[in-house]
């Protein structure tokens, strides 16, 4: 596996497509997608934060995904945990109210003030550059967040960074074209994050498919898919 860089637009059967310079790690269905510019991106993550608004799926016991991580990582004691992209932080309040050290890091400044309210550290910055130090947390969680971005490999590389050496990066995304929003720019099957692993030499990958809600919703496909590697 090769080291993604740089990425860039090109059209592809009419469609504004991205590819980035080493096309041979991901498959050819997560790109097949219309998306938008880093700008479009975070012209459109403000707008949406600038009311501060909760949205239903943000809530801890409306996720299964957060549950499951959250009972993996308090059997690990006195761990350092950073949830990346944390929006509204439910998952690192929970967290932290079970005594476990819980950092965090998120693009908007107004949600991590209140998590700073709530005595968590959060980081304001791009998922691509967190601000924290290399090999600080035991774990580190990106929640729905890579079919967010453009370069998911440099998402995955600065978690990698930051993750103490054995420690755990654990990763949900929707499933394919699973919960289809304006906003995801990606699509991932279970080979694209393996190879998102591989490619920074994670070890230990395992993958499941689980869903991303408490109940289903009629006409709307609603899984995800969760990883975990070892650094």
């Amino acid at each position: 596996a090769g080291v993604i860089n740089e990425c860039f637009f090109k059209n592809k059967n009419n469609k504004k497509v991205i590819y980035c310079n080493n096309d041979s790690i991901f498959s050819d269905l997560m790109y097949d997608r219309i998306i938008m510019s880093n700008d479009d991106l975070n012209k459109l993550y403000n707008e949406i934060y600038h009311d501060n608004v909760i949205l239903f799926d943000e809530f801890y016991d409306t996720r299964p995904g957060m549950r499951l991580l959250a009972n993996i990582i308090k059997e690990y004691h006195d761990a350092k945990v950073c949830d990346i992209a944390c929006g509204h932080g439910m998952f690192v309040k929970h967290l932290s109210d079970l005594g476990i050290h819980s950092f965090a890091s998120d693009v908007s400044e107004v949600r991590c003030k209140h998590l700073e309210n709530d005595n968590i550290t959060c980081m304001v910055g791009m998922a691509e550059e967190t601000g924290w130090e290399s090999d600080y947390f035991d774990f580190v969680t990106l929640q729905e967040c890579l079919e967010h971005v453009i370069n998911p490999f440099l998402v995955m590389k600065e978690a990698h960074r930051i993750v103490k050496k054995n420690g755990i990066i654990a990763i949900t995304v929707p499933y394919y074209d699973n919960c289809s929003s304006e906003n995801h720019v990606r699509l991932f099957l279970e080979n694209d994050l393996y190879s998102l692993a591989k490619a920074l030499g994670c070890r230990q990958i395992k993958i499941m498919k689980i869903p991303y809600l408490n109940w289903s919703i009629e006409g709307l496909k609603a899984d995800s898919l969760l990883m975990t590697c070892v650094k």
